[in-house]
């Protein structure tokens, strides 16, 4: 087994009703070398307690846990705070209601990075869409057309091919992180979240590989934070935002950079045509797989720009 150091960080908002599931199976992981960092982002709840009576479970099992609070600034602030402070070669960032679903989860994607090239900048796994009685809503995962893709730049920039969000189950090389994000300076806004700024550069001419496996579980809560769409107007103005900062640090050519930014603003406007009332995030999965844009504007775009 390799020994090389997976770093886990977590932004934590109010989350102390659901974060003992992520601690909990972090600690029952089979993986040796485990630092994590949560960082509280201005929580009002019972959250710190929580958090910080795992420090001496994490401490047993011969991991460490470093607790550290903010003032409320948002996810992509809490994740900006705690790339400066990883030490690891390997990068996690699981949301604080979410947990893995396998003792092997942590193991089987270092395993599948220490074996890849170096062309490649990420492993992800397949997911476990549950309510919070723990019931499968729904399994995301490749689909035969996708099986063997491992370019997922667009994908994830556009919402295509059935491309999945939620951070937990990805894993990149920290090499490639410090490569390709600057200083490890990722865009914030308080409301922006982070998987964009993270995703796309690590994404772009760099391969992810798929582990076909369920080994991490979403859990799909009414009330969560992340994934309500009250106020979805704003939040489709800043994925645009996000989309269009995260863009400038990478070496996109200006015809490719324009087609980008095109059509993420179609996404944008066909999203917020949604509606502006909340929508369950199982409904909400279930539109990120149909795909946000039709799949043969994007090949007929591809074709001209490539």
């Amino acid at each position: 087994m390799s020994r090389k150091l997976v770093s886990i960080i977590t932004p934590c908002y109010n989350g102390g009703k659901y974060i003992n599931h992520l601690l909990d199976s972090v600690l029952k992981q089979t993986y040796i070398k485990i630092e994590m960092f949560v960082f509280d982002d201005g929580s009002i709840d019972n959250s710190s307690e929580i958090i910080k009576s795992y420090i001496p479970k994490f401490t047993k099992r011969g991991y460490t846990l470093k607790y550290v609070y903010q003032k409320n600034q948002g996810q992509s602030t809490a994740i900006n705070n705690a790339l400066k402070l990883v030490k690891g070669d390997y990068l996690v960032w699981p949301d604080a209601d979410d947990y893995y679903a396998d003792k092997s989860s942590i193991s089987d994607m270092v395993k599948v990075l220490e074996q890849s090239d170096n062309e490649t900048s990420m492993v992800r796994v397949q997911y476990n869409v549950l309510n919070e009685e723990e019931k499968v809503l729904n399994k995301l995962g490749v689909r035969d057309d996708t099986r063997y893709k491992t370019d997922l730049f667009e994908d994830a920039l556009l919402g295509i091919n059935g491309f999945w969000y939620p951070p937990g189950g990805y894993m990149a090389k920290m090499s490639k992180v410090d490569q390709l994000i600057l200083n490890r300076e990722i865009y914030t806004e308080k409301n922006a979240g982070q998987n964009f700024q993270l995703y796309l550069p690590l994404l772009y001419r760099q391969k992810c590989l798929t582990i076909e496996k369920n080994l991490y579980n979403i859990v799909a809560h009414d009330d969560s934070h992340s994934r309500n769409m009250t106020t979805n107007g704003c939040r489709q103005k800043i994925y645009y935002r996000t989309i269009k900062n995260t863009l400038k640090n990478i070496p996109l050519a200006q015809d490719y950079r324009s087609y980008l930014l095109k059509n993420a603003c179609m996404v944008a406007e066909r999203n917020n045509n949604i509606g502006g009332q909340a929508v369950p995030y199982r409904i909400y999965v279930k539109n990120i797989i149909k795909g946000a844009i039709p799949y043969g504007i994007v090949m007929l775009y591809k074709r001209r720009y490539h």
